[in-house]
């Protein structure tokens, strides 16, 4: 009995990305000759039966179950498929992994629907777990990484050291329909699909979980792995974009620029969009700004966050309100947009930072339309820098894995922020999409009228 089910919970929100973190785990258990079923959510939406039906054809002879979480949704999502699991066979072990697991060990651990937890990154221990199982080996306690209850009590092993992406096999493409996955994306092509490079980022931003998970540690595939991988998947799926969703795609200024080179000398055609630190487009010359471009760039996201200098200090950004102008203004010599992702809603001062917000926005906005602009109301997570300060101004976080369940870090609330301050928020939002939707529409009917030669 060598076979294993691996469910990616749907998140519920309008991205339809690859599941990577359940496609690299299938990758290395089924490199190591165990049978994978990849289960992704998203794709029973309509016809969620369906998943039980994959359930019941594979229970008896799976050896566990894998689950993979975020907070909200996932969690809900997650508890229901393991509830379903518990249904069919009370006995197969459930394994979670994943963000929520990794950082609040003690309160999933407790739910009865979680027999073990994978910590951080997972492939090397879901592996030896796996092997112990398989030969009904029940000492875990050597396996770095792992979490689990043994007569009542929590077995935290020590956490095992990460190691770097391009240590570990790539990505299985066999084991998933790629074709489920291609999109329409206006930023980058009609036909687009996700793509993960890396792992972690060693920033410290005060809100941002990444450092809770990877330790300020960053696991990358190589220029050339990337470069593998993606000639794969354009010649093979017949897709012309690509959406890098790693946390930071920018950390190796060497990596990014090899993998532009290698596009631009062997002229793979495709578009791409990427998360971006404003740092090292700071540090760009204009010669590697036109390797970008040639590469097939069209669009970087920036986390500005905030337009008061004194906000930004506190969540441990090193960089300057004028520093995001100056970017965003380079950018358009180039014909690449940004995609500007801002936080409002801060425990100190928050109607001020909202002030300085929409200043900076509209500065910019002066001079282009080109960019994007969306802003996100501050929400506490345990394990970020800013959250035991949160804490002390009167946030109150969920306890158990039921509570997290609800947690809508799209829709929080906290005590410092009024119902008027998210009205105002949300008048601006709807402010900002009108206007560059009525300009991307404007330049779409002039480019019309040229093609169609009037």
């Amino acid at each position: 009995m060598n076979k294993v089910l691996l469910f990616y919970p749907n998140a519920e929100d309008k991205a339809h990305w690859l599941p990577y973190a359940i496609l690299t785990l299938g990758t290395i258990l089924a490199d190591n000759e165990f049978e994978v079923v990849l289960i992704d959510e998203v794709l029973y939406a309509e016809n969620p039966r369906e998943i039980e039906k994959i359930v019941e054809q594979n229970i008896e002879d799976t050896l566990f179950v894998g689950i993979s979480s975020f907070i909200g949704n996932q969690i809900r999502n997650g508890l229901k498929f393991a509830k379903i699991i518990r249904t069919y066979n009370c006995k197969v072990p459930i394994v979670w992994g994943g963000w929520h697991p990794s950082i609040l060990k003690e309160v999933t651990i407790k739910s009865e629907y979680v027999d073990f937890i994978i910590q951080g990154q997972g492939e090397l221990i879901i592996l030896e777990l796996a092997n112990k199982l398989v030969s009904k080996d029940n000492r875990f306690s050597d396996i770095d990484g792992l979490i689990y209850m043994d007569n009542g009590l929590i077995k935290v092993n020590k956490e095992r050291k990460f190691v770097q992406r391009s240590e570990l096999p790539n990505y299985n493409w066999e084991l998933i329909d790629v074709k489920k996955y291609i999109v329409e994306d206006k930023a980058i092509s009609d036909k687009t699909v996700s793509y993960i490079s890396s792992q972690g980022c060693p920033l410290n931003c005060g809100f941002c979980s990444e450092n809770a998970m990877y330790k300020r540690g960053w696991y990358a595939n190589t220029a050339y792995q990337m470069y593998d991988d993606i000639n794969f998947l354009l010649k093979n799926y017949d897709i012309d974009g690509i959406s890098f969703y790693d946390s930071n795609f920018t950390v190796d200024k060497k990596r990014i620029l090899t993998f532009c080179e290698l596009v631009i000398r062997s002229d793979l055609k495709f578009k791409w969009a990427a998360a971006a630190d404003i740092l090292f487009l700071r540090g760009l010359t204009n010669e590697e700004w036109e390797l970008l471009r040639k590469s097939g760039c069209t669009r970087l996201l920036i986390g500005a966050e905030s337009g008061s200098e004194k906000i930004l200090n506190l969540i441990g950004k090193k960089f300057k309100p004028k520093d995001v102008i100056d970017i965003s203004e380079k950018s358009i010599e180039f014909g690449i947009s940004l995609y500007f992702t801002m936080i409002v809603g801060w425990p100190e001062n928050p109607i001020d930072d909202f002030q300085k917000t929409k200043e900076l926005i509209e500065s910019i906005r002066e001079k282009t339309l080109e960019h994007e602009f969306i802003i996100h109301i501050y929400a506490p997570f345990i394990g970020t820098p800013l959250y035991q300060y949160a804490c002390e101004n009167g946030y109150i976080p969920p306890k158990t894995l039921e509570d997290w369940a609800n947690y809508d870090y799209y829709k929080i609330t906290t005590p410092w922020i009024s119902k008027e301050f998210l009205e105002k928020v949300e008048d601006y939002r709807m402010h900002l999409n009108i206007s560059y939707n009525m300009n991307k529409n404007r330049k779409k009917y002039k480019k019309d009228i040229v093609d169609r030669g009037e």
